[in-house]
């Protein structure tokens, strides 16, 4: 369970496998969604953060793919000076009313008759990027949704 109360752990880790070794164990779920899942060649992307909350960022952003995706996912990775970026896209039904302010908000839904999906997952994925001195975002663009979750590097 989360709490606001959880403090970060540090580990020394390897962002790039943890992000592989999600996309692979949700494999089947894209296949049977029909996404392909794109993955450029990474280099070992070497960070300290905590490797749990790290773990349930990606989860719930790889979940959200597989529920919401209407077309293949592109994934990308990279690290700045200060920062590790995970950066999630893929395109959405042209018709969508989604509000990319208010994606992260706990219980925000676009259906009333939705109400199963309370955007909880979101919610979560931005308050472990604060926790992890980071953020977390979203952007619409020509029927393109991107999710970009920032991390320090160096906790």
């Amino acid at each position: 369970m989360l709490s606001n109360e959880d403090q970060p752990k540090k580990d020394h880790m390897n962002l790039s496998n943890i992000v592989f070794e999600t996309i692979a164990g949700a494999f089947a779920q894209f296949e049977q969604k029909g996404i392909a899942v794109n993955l450029p060649d990474f280099e070992p992307l070497i960070i300290n953060s905590d490797e749990e909350m790290l773990l349930r960022i990606v989860l719930n952003l790889v979940r959200n793919s597989i529920m919401h995706a209407q077309g293949d996912v592109t994934i990308k990775l990279w690290l700045d000076e200060e920062h590790a970026y995970n950066c999630f896209r893929n395109p959405i039904d042209e018709n969508s009313q989604l509000n990319p302010n208010q994606l992260f908000d706990r219980f925000y839904t676009t259906d009333n008759s939705r109400r199963k999906n309370t955007g909880l997952g979101l919610s979560i994925v931005r308050l472990l990027a604060e926790k992890l001195g980071g953020s977390a975002t979203a952007k619409i663009e020509n029927d393109m949704i991107e999710f970009l979750v920032s991390i320090k590097k160096n906790l």
